[in-house]
């Protein structure tokens, strides 16, 4: 078990700080930046703890794992008692500020267990990842800066030099929509799916 859990801190430790920080920060400003790190570096002391006594699942998505922990964690002791937004899942995004990881597995889960056999097309996955890789700029950035490092709205719009929030919300829906659109056409000229 313990073998186990030195293969999960090596793997994801110092890749999921940064996104930890960024997601907590920007849906806990009551908090400061020691007290989410803190928090981070108690999350893997619960991870482990749990690992030894049994009550962690081989298949367990840790990324989403160790940020529901976190996120948990963080809603006990903020003043403001913020809970995580919810998810538009016609776009995984929607028009929310804040983007939820544990929420978009969750839904990714249910869609999987709906129709398991796209989900386990190789075929598919191929398409996908080739489009994820041919991402231009702006959108590589803001799509990455939301899905991947949880960062708000306004978080984006700084990091880009956008007026405003609303534009970054706009750039990500275009965005995503585009990417979209790219996937679905791809898909239907493998013959895919229909």
């Amino acid at each position: 078990m313990e073998t186990e859990y030195t293969g999960i801190v090596r793997q994801y430790y110092e890749e999921l700080y940064r996104p930890f920080m960024n997601l907590l920060r920007s849906r806990y400003s009551d908090l400061s930046a020691d007290a989410i790190e803190d928090l981070y570096h108690d999350v893997w002391i619960d991870v482990r703890t749990n690992i030894l006594n049994g009550r962690v699942e081989k298949n367990t998505k840790w990324k989403a794992y160790i940020f529901q922990i976190g996120l948990f964690k963080a809603n006990n002791i903020s003043t403001r008692g913020i809970r995580t937004s919810s998810l538009d899942t016609s776009d995984f995004g929607g028009d929310d500020d804040k983007f939820n990881p544990l929420e978009m597995e969750v839904e990714r889960k249910r869609m999987q267990d709906e129709d398991p056999d796209i989900y386990q097309n190789p075929e598919l996955k191929d398409v996908l990842a080739r489009e994820l890789s041919y991402i231009p700029e702006p959108c590589n950035k803001v799509l990455k800066f939301f899905y991947y490092e949880g960062l708000s709205m306004k978080m984006i719009a700084e990091a880009m030099n956008y007026s405003s929030q609303d534009t970054a919300k706009v750039t990500k829906k275009r965005c995503f929509d585009k990417l979209k659109e790219r996937v679905m056409n791809s898909v239907r000229r493998l013959g895919i799916i229909d």
